[in-house]
């Protein structure tokens, strides 16, 4: 959809990853598409974010690797091709509204550096969405490395 209207918001992004209209959990999902360069940082994550210069390749790549599989790991080539582009975006600074140290933290969940955690939402920043709900209680009871996910989830509509 953002490819097909020129654009990407919270709320687009609320409804491809059918999380309702307004969802502030989108904005997770709008930092790593902007840390991809698949969309272009906007002053606030409720803003449109325009489409970015990468956005056709990372959609080219991921197409391929679906219709092969059904599926992208980030632990296959191509899941490692996007976790060394976001761990290159750290080293940008037009990130706009997104924060280096999300991406950094989501870098090192992927690679098992860094437990999953809950965050709470400060709706002026919100932070990466989670990849799945650990309460504190849960991550203070596991292993300070953890297995990665394996399957990318993002929405590239």
């Amino acid at each position: 959809m953002s490819k097909r209207i020129g654009y990407a918001n919270w709320i687009t992004t609320s409804r491809a990853l059918v999380l309702g209209r307004h969802s502030p959990y989108a904005a997770g999902t709008l930092c790593l598409l902007i840390a991809l360069e698949i969309i272009l940082p906007a002053d606030n994550w409720q803003q449109k974010h325009e489409t970015g210069p990468r956005m056709d390749s990372a959609l080219s790549v991921m197409e391929k690797e679906i219709k092969r599989k059904g599926f992208v790991h980030w632990t296959d080539e191509t899941g490692i091709h996007f976790k060394d582009r976001l761990r290159e975006s750290t080293n940008r600074t037009d990130l706009g509204w997104v924060s280096v140290g999300w991406i950094r933290e989501f870098v090192g969940i992927l690679e098992g550096t860094k437990p999953l955690k809950h965050a709470g939402q400060n709706l002026d920043q919100p932070p990466p969405q989670d990849i799945t709900y650990v309460s504190s209680k849960d991550v203070s009871n596991r292993a300070s490395r953890m297995d990665p996910p394996e399957q990318l989830t993002l929405p590239f509509v």
